[in-house]
This record gives C-alpha cells, sequence and structure tokens, in this order.
C-alpha cells in the first residue's frame, strides 16, 4: 500500500495546527502555502530600507484572544508568544507574536514537509483512490492518502472537486478588510480614537512587547462596509482615504512617514459553517479553517485541531 502522505493546502493557523497534529499521529504531511511563508492572516509586513530596517506591521490580525484550554496552552508553550494590553483598551488581556504574529502558529515537526510559494490550482482522486494534485507550475510531487484544506472556504469551493464537499461550504460567508499600515515620525500621545466612522480600529504596533524604539507604528483596520465599498479599487487610492481618517483620528498634526494599504478580501468570517470541520471518510477529504467554528485564530485552532482526527480516524491503517 502506498505511503500514508497527506497533503494539507494552506498554511494558516487552521492549515498548521492540522499538519502538526497529523504528523504527531504518525503520518508523513506535506504542507502546501501560496505565500512565501507561515501564518495566513497571523501576518506581519516588514518595511525594508535603511531608515525603516525595523519597522514591522502586523497588517492581519492585530492581536488573538483565547478562551480554550487547548488554545490557551499552545500560546504558552511558544517561547515567540506574549500576552499584551492594549494602551486603548486598558484591561484587556491579549496575544501577540514576538517578533511577528506568525510566530503564533507554533513550530512544525520534521515529518512535516513545507513547501511555500505553490498556489494549488485543482486536485483529482486517480484509480488506486490517490489523490494528484495540480499547482501553477506544474503537477506537486505526490500522490498522497488524503487531503486536508484549510483555505478560506470561498477559496476551498473553487478547488475542492464538484460534488464533494462544496454545498455545505457554500453557506460561509467572510467580510472583506483594507488595512492601513502607517509610520509616523515620532509615537503620537494617547488619548485617541480607535475606532470611529468608517474606521473598525486603529492598533499601535510599537507598543506591543519586544518591539524596538522608533516611529510610530500603526495598523488602521476599515470597517467591513466600507471595504466592501472600495474593495476593487486602487490601493495608493484606498491608501489616501483611509490615511484621511487615520489623521482625523489620531491627530491632525501627525507627522506621516510611511503609508500603505494591504486588501484581506477574507479578513473576518460573516457566516459560520457552525461545525469543527467537514470530513468525507470514503475520499479521504476534509476542510477546515475559521469558517467553520467562527472568526478568529483560536477558532481556526480548534478547526484545524479537529479536521487533523477526523481525516487520521479515516485512514487505514498499516
Amino acid at each position: 500500500m502506498p505511503a500514508m502522505n497527506i497533503a494539507v493546502i494552506g498554511a494558516g493557523m487552521a492549515g498548521v495546527t492540522c499538519a502538526r497534529a497529523l504528523a504527531e499521529a504518525g503520518l508523513d504531511v506535506t504542507l502546501l502555502e501560496k505565500s512565501r511563508g507561515l501564518g495566513g492572516r497571523l501576518a506581519t509586513r516588514r518595511v525594508d530600507g535603511a531608515a525603516a530596517s525595523a519597522w514591522r506591521f502586523d497588517h492581519g490580525a492585530p492581536s488573538v484572544a483565547a478562551a480554550d484550554p487547548a488554545f490557551l496552552a499552545h500560546l504558552r508553550a511558544l517561547p515567540a508568544a506574549a500576552q499584551w494590553q492594549r494602551p486603548s483598551a486598558p484591561g484587556s488581556d491579549e496575544w501577540v507574536g514576538v517578533p511577528s504574529q506568525s510566530r503564533l502558529v507554533g513550530e512544525l515537526p520534521d515529518a512535516v514537509q513545507v513547501v511555500t510559494g505553490t498556489r494549488i490550482t485543482a486536485l483529482a482522486r486517480d484509480a488506486a483512490g490517490m489523490w494528484r494534485l495540480e499547482g501553477e507550475a506544474g503537477a506537486v510531487p505526490g500522490p498522497f492518502a488524503a487531503v486536508a484544506v484549510a483555505t478560506p472556504a470561498p477559496q476551498a469551493v473553487e478547488l475542492l472537486p464538484p460534488g464533494t464537499l462544496t454545498g455545505r461550504l457554500g453557506t460561509v460567508a467572510f467580510d472583506p478588510c483594507w488595512a492601513l499600515m502607517v509610520a509616523t515620525r515620532t509615537p503620537w500621545p494617547l488619548p485617541w480614537s480607535a475606532a470611529a466612522g468608517d474606521i473598525a480600529g486603529i492598533t499601535a504596533d510599537h507598543h506591543k512587547p519586544q518591539r524596538p524604539a522608533g516611529p510610530g507604528l500603526y495598523v488602521l483596520h476599515a470597517t467591513a462596509a466600507w471595504s466592501a465599498r472600495y474593495l476593487e479599487d486602487d490601493a495608493a487610492d484606498v491608501a489616501a482615504a483611509l490615511l484621511d481618517r487615520f489623521r482625523a483620528s489620531i491627530g491632525n498634526g501627525v507627522d506621516v512617514v510611511h503609508a500603505q494599504a494591504h486588501r484581506w478580501r477574507y479578513a473576518r468570517v460573516a457566516r459560520a459553517l457552525g461545525e469543527p470541520c467537514l470530513v468525507d471518510a470514503a475520499l479521504g477529504l476534509g476542510y477546515g479553517g475559521d469558517g467553520c467554528l467562527g472568526d478568529g485564530a483560536e477558532a481556526a485552532f480548534l478547526s484545524g485541531r479537529a479536521l487533523a482526527a477526523r481525516l487520521a480516524a479515516a485512514l487505514p491503517r498499516v
């Protein structure tokens, strides 16, 4: 019988958690990610250049909350995770990655082969019941006894073979979000308005643990309604519009030295599936992600763990 090599598509919190759990169950895993690194929306943008060599913007999820004991244990075990209270929200208790948000997904065991910069465009099951994957650059070395898809649900619906898990996933909906990354010559003193009008929130990244002293580093997230209205606009135009809103919230006298916009097409879960994951045991095919249980890294972690358990249980043992 072919080796039990499992493909996991998508390396956000759900995908990495699933890959780690499958490897810990004794399976060989190939983790495939279209971007250059892991983390998905637990993302950090580094601005290079002599004057900005230490600028890092957590332009995806600015922080994560944890209530589930398993997720709390995961975060507490990470040397690269730190608790943080927002200056604009005294009493808040959140977690951030050090020095970047992607560190919150944790480390992967050697049994996981990580392949980044590879967008999977098709998957099909051959006559022997094994999965073959196609990427933009051609076939992905395999075959695979099972496939776990951990991308945003709308992307998964486009990828999965018709008639598999697509019907259920079609009910999951996401809201978009435009993010603005801003550097100011010096940090602007509190108090300032963190959310108003078209702004869902502003995070002062320079206040986070173990961030270097220097300029003020801020990430503004627009509301879902504003982001949807201008979703297809040019990023430079969006940056200019959001910068006006940033100045109005922080202070019109702020000295901005850098501003850049980033679009998250699938930013937050608007309508969840309502169960931890989906698995077709007969096909060796599964789906997990924060679209299953709700919004946020904790929901993605729990979904990825559930997906690995159900998929591993469905595989024949050799």
